[in-house]
């Protein structure tokens, strides 16, 4: 998996950051030289954490390392024991963040629909020549012929909040690729595309969400000009300037003339 990540080949992460952040941010997260090491966020790892269980519990020992409950790491048996933890090179979870993963997994196991989707749950990776793009990458969640579904632990499960975060995040770029890459793993044509979203809980709310295939063609114009920006920061040798140019501030359209701010109220 490694060696995967390490790959120039274009993945959807690249094409979400491309669409999602400014030149200067792009810049600075993929291009700089000296960019800093990244660090996911706990949301990432806590999604990560029930990817593995679903997609590749036979990697969870030999990716995490599970830090004992009540481990107090300011006593110094407790900093010896988180010390011997971090000596493994292993992600250190709580048994809290375990218990909670656990159960979102178990739940979507037991799940009567979503249950048999999971059995083609693998995230095997997948390099391909894209005629427009170059190389290209992608690491599906669960996949089969004619099947591609992504695991999205969501802010909100619920659907109409979840379309939401699909669209501020560029999850119809990332299942634009995906499709693409389908495409030249197995031919023929994608007949199930979308999300099983659910939040962070012991007892969670989840969804099945499929991808209408006019949002998906949407998608496909996205990933375009993602990539079309990622080729322009690709030939700028030094990071970019300014961000948004020169422009004519406009009147915000709640605001009126001769309102005041709380602000000035104050003074």
């Amino acid at each position: 998996m490694d060696d995967y990540h390490a790959s120039p080949a274009l993945s959807a992460t690249r094409l979400k950051a491309a669409a999602n952040l400014t030149p200067r941010q792009y810049w600075r997260r993929h291009l700089d030289p000296t960019r800093p090491a990244f660090v996911p966020s706990d949301a990432m790892r806590q999604g990560s954490l029930v990817d593995c269980l679903l997609t590749s519990p036979d990697r969870f020992d030999a990716t995490y390392a599970v830090m004992p409950e009540g481990l107090n790491r300011t006593t110094k048996a407790g900093k010896e024991a988180y010390a011997e933890l971090q000596a493994t090179g292993k992600e250190i979870i709580s048994a809290s963040w375990l218990a909670i993963a656990q159960a979102i997994a178990g739940a979507l196991q037991a799940d009567p629909v979503i249950g048999p989707l999971l059995k083609h749950a693998s995230q095997s990776p997948h390099f391909w020549e894209d005629e427009q793009l170059g190389p290209c990458r992608y690491l599906p969640d669960i996949e089969a012929p004619g099947l591609l579904l992504d695991l999205k632990k969501a802010a909100s499960p619920d659907p109409r909040g979840f379309a939401s975060q699909c669209w501020q995040l560029g999850y119809d770029i990332q299942l634009a690729h995906y499709a693409a890459g389908h495409l030249n793993r197995f031919g023929g044509a994608l007949g199930q595309v979308g999300f099983i979203a659910y939040d962070w809980s012991e007892c969670p709310d989840f969804g099945l969400y499929w991808m209408p295939a006019d949002w998906l063609l949407i998608g496909h114009q996205r990933r375009a000009e993602a990539a079309a920006r990622i080729r322009t920061y690709e030939a700028t040798p030094t990071v970019p300037g300014t961000s948004y140019g020169t422009a004519t501030l406009e009147l915000p359209r709640w605001a009126t003339p001769g309102s005041r701010s709380t602000l000035n109220e104050e003074f």
